[in-house]
């Protein structure tokens, strides 16, 4: 009988979120996971006969799990932790800038690891906190091309670009002036408001940032 991937990817999710956070209920799970609240159900009950120590708490009215399960705390410090989370939530969740709205659930995953002394002193200081940057330009319709930069710099790979120049709709006879050339990404960089791609210009023969 094959394996049932999709429900074992959703345990684990449920884990993860339970672990990471204390806030999570039935619904909030369905609702992250997209599937029925009687499945979530499903799934925590095959997680408790398989010895994972999660507890309803019936104050907060939300499921959590024993903090040592899995791995031993990450030991940071309130300031280090509290960087983390500000710039985490506040820049990542918030979009300040663009493209790494990720950056919640991974901070997630590093507080669930925290000692509890640590977490109780986030929990009262970090709502309080606030970091706002110079808004960002729009990034709509440009998370593709990060993607296919970044993959380029992890592939170590060339990308084939073309520049259509403004000369020509400068005049308004609608046409465009093409010029390909090869682009070797070195690195990827945020500025002010909006990401470059810094690497080697074909064309040019010299480093530009685009």
């Amino acid at each position: 009988m094959p394996a049932d991937y999709s429900r074992i990817h959703r345990l684990l999710k449920i884990l993860t979120l339970i672990q990471g956070s204390s806030d999570w209920t039935a619904g909030r799970l369905a609702l992250e996971c997209q599937t029925a609240q009687r499945t979530i159900y499903r799934d925590l009950k095959m997680l408790q006969g398989a010895g994972i120590p999660y507890f309803y708490d019936d104050q907060k009215k939300c499921y959590s799990i024993r903090r040592d399960f899995f791995l031993p705390p990450v030991q940071l410090t309130l300031e280090e932790a509290l960087s983390l989370v500000s710039l985490a939530g506040e820049v990542g969740a918030n979009e300040q800038v663009p493209f790494m709205a990720t950056a919640t659930k991974a901070i997630e995953k590093v507080r669930g690891q925290l000692p509890q002394s640590i977490r109780e002193e986030l929990d009262q200081i970090a709502p309080h906190v606030a970091i706002k940057l110079a808004a960002a330009g729009s990034a709509d319709g440009l998370k593709d091309v990060y993607q296919l930069v970044r993959s380029a710099l992890a592939g170590k790979r060339a990308l084939l670009c073309r520049y259509e120049s403004l000369r020509h709709a400068a005049k308004g006879d609608g046409k465009t002036e093409a010029e390909e050339f090869l682009f070797k990404p070195y690195a990827l960089l945020f500025s002010q408001r909006a990401w470059y791609a810094v690497g080697h210009h074909g064309g040019r023969k010299a480093v530009r940032t685009l």
